[in-house]
């Protein structure tokens, strides 16, 4: 989860946090 949290910080926007949801799915 900490890792979905620094993603989101790189990738401003909404973009990025989609991204997030999917990484968080990924590493679950």
């Amino acid at each position: 989860m900490l890792n979905a949290n620094t993603y989101v910080t790189d990738e401003e926007g909404i973009g990025g946090t989609i991204r997030n949801r999917w990484e968080d799915f990924y590493v679950e």
